[in-house]
């Protein structure tokens, strides 16, 4: 019995687990790192792809992009468009004759109209170079002194009074004689001393008179120049006033457009508008901020609206000085009409100039080529 109940004892554990063997102990432990070693594997690529999510980028620097000028525009003659007005004078005046038509071609200094006082302003340059003409004569006259014919008169007279002087000194010298002798009475002595003095005075009044029609005073002719002078700015006056009757071109160039017609009063719209169109523009509208990328002598391309399109070459002529309003809108009914832009000229080549001469203010389209050096 004590035999039995001396042995060890075995627990149901023991009875049940089985016998572990170092190989299958190698099994196990490789079963539990293989996964520990995946999870790790897969903390460490999620840790690297939260930190790359989560790091800032590398700052890489953008290469600059230089764009082309693009702008509305119009089309404009070399000399701009003249609208030439009505003469600055109080009256009202009517166009009496128009001498050019829409499109004809003029030289400075041309006559085109005629207005209705030209009859009127031409009468009084007529008069006025009249009486510059008097006055001329009047001058010569005073320089010739007088006339051959007057002098001979008198100088006639001059001696008959001379006559009529000794003839009273007889007569006074015989009462003298009477009255000493006491053969007259002493009144016939006075009488004749009376007379030879109105001789005297009569011969010095002749002799006076004859000094006077040879003699030329200075005095008179400087009198009479003033009046020249006179006359002539008054007919000075009148030739302006006739050069004002009539409409004259101003520059060589071309009708672009007549505004009023014969027997019509001139309104503020003008009389006609000219034009040099021996070389076109196209005037760009340039927003202020592209401006600093506008350069003289950049080529550029002018689109038009009209017609099929075409498109036209030439380059920046012109910059301008002043920050304006939009003249020139798109159909966009969203643009931008209070924009500030700088007027830019581009002188189109002579070649496209010539398709385009009869084309004033049609409106266009400029691309400009800010990327290209300007051409010197």
């Amino acid at each position: 019995m004590d035999a039995v109940w001396n042995q060890p004892t075995t627990t149901a554990d023991e009875l049940t687990t089985p016998e572990v063997t170092p190989a299958k102990s190698r099994r196990r432990s490789r079963r539990i790192i293989v996964p520990a070693v995946v999870v790790v594997a897969v903390v460490a690529v999620a840790t690297g792809v939260w930190k790359s999510r989560t790091a800032p980028a590398p700052v890489v620097a953008a290469a600059p992009v230089i764009l082309n000028v693009h702008s509305l525009g119009y089309l404009e003659p070399k000399s701009k468009v003249i609208r030439l007005a009505a003469p600055s004078t109080t009256e009202q005046v009517r166009v009496e004759r128009l001498l050019v038509a829409e499109g004809d071609a003029v030289r400075s200094g041309d006559v085109l109209a005629v207005l209705d006082n030209y009859e009127r302003r031409s009468a009084a340059v007529a008069e006025a170079e009249a009486r510059v003409e008097v006055e001329q004569a009047k001058l010569e006259q005073i320089k010739a002194g007088a006339k051959p014919g007057d002098l001979a008169a008198q100088q006639a007279m001059v001696s008959r009074a001379r006559s009529v002087l000794n003839e009273s000194l007889s007569d006074l010298k015989r009462s003298e004689r009477l009255v000493s002798r006491n053969a007259a009475p002493a009144a016939e002595l006075d009488d004749a001393k009376l007379k030879v003095e109105s001789a005297r005075d009569d011969l010095k009044h002749a002799e006076s008179t004859l000094e006077s029609l040879g003699e030329v005073r200075a005095v008179d002719v400087q009198q009479q120049e003033k009046q020249i002078a006179a006359a002539t700015a008054s007919l000075a006056m009148a030739r302006a006033e006739l050069a004002m009757t009539e409409v004259r071109a101003p520059i060589d160039g071309r009708i672009l457009k007549i505004c009023v017609r014969p027997g019509e009063r001139i309104s503020d719209d003008g009389i006609l508008e000219i034009g040099d169109t021996s070389e076109m523009y196209a005037v760009a509208e340039v927003y202020e901020a592209d401006l600093p990328r506008v350069r003289l002598g950049q080529p550029a391309a002018v689109k038009l609206f009209t017609g099929a399109g075409e498109k036209l070459a030439g380059e920046v002529a012109e910059i301008g000085m002043i920050v304006a309003k939009k003249d020139v809108l798109a159909n966009d009914p969203v643009a931008d009409t209070d924009a500030r832009v700088v007027e830019v000229r581009v002188r189109l080549k002579p070649e496209d100039a010539r398709t385009v001469e009869r084309l004033s203010n049609a409106r266009v389209e400029v691309t400009i080529d800010s990327q290209t050096s300007p051409s010197k």
